[in-house]
């Protein structure tokens, strides 16, 4: 004989969508997304001098491709935030002694991405290297323009996007102006 509670399915299926309810919402990276407004449309010219990696990381990924390090690159620090330098090389050597260089997009971005599939790093069209590792931090990094260099003066220990530490202003000890390349007007 077989014995059917119907009220037992129905309490069991409210108990189960209430301990998932309870579990789904928004993960620190979508807030952080949220916060810098709704431009999600995979444009690699888009947000300049914002942190990349809060919608390009492995962690958060919905326009695709995750970033490994990102960024804007500026000629003057009062330049408009749309302003970023295009061709500037974004040269970056890791612990592991790799190095690679990115070109930054008419707006100044350039984006890195990991593809193992490669043999060597892979510069496409605007603003994205592919590079055929895992960079091991700490990273340094300088930038090129012209023939001229500037090295970072600090390493990157742990953020992959520039303005992740380079918000734009000096706002206390853990950041710093965004990246930009000369004092000349």
């Amino acid at each position: 004989m077989k014995v059917v509670l119907p009220g037992f399915a129905l309490v069991a299926g409210l108990i189960v969508m209430g301990l998932v309810g309870g579990c789904i919402g928004d993960s620190p990276e979508d807030q952080q997304a949220a916060a810098l407004g709704n431009q999600r449309d995979g444009d690699p010219e888009h947000r300049p001098g914002q942190p990349c990696l809060a919608c390009h990381s492995t962690e958060y990924s919905p326009g695709g491709g995750a970033f490994v390090l990102a960024g804007t690159i500026y000629m003057r620090a009062g330049d408009p935030d749309s302003a970023g330098v295009e061709g500037a090389e974004v040269i970056m050597k890791d612990k592991a002694g790799h190095q690679f260089t990115a070109l930054t997009n008419r707006t100044g971005n350039f984006m890195v991405t990991v593809d193992s599939a490669l043999d060597a790093p892979s510069q496409r069209a605007r603003g994205r290297l592919r590079i055929p590792w895992q960079p091991v931090f700490p990273v340094e990094v300088s930038v090129g323009i012209d023939g001229v260099e500037k090295d970072m003066e600090t390493l990157i220990w742990r953020e992959g996007s520039c303005a992740g530490c380079h918000v734009g202003s000096q706002t206390g000890t853990d950041h710093v102006e965004r990246v930009w390349f000369t004092d000349a007007p």
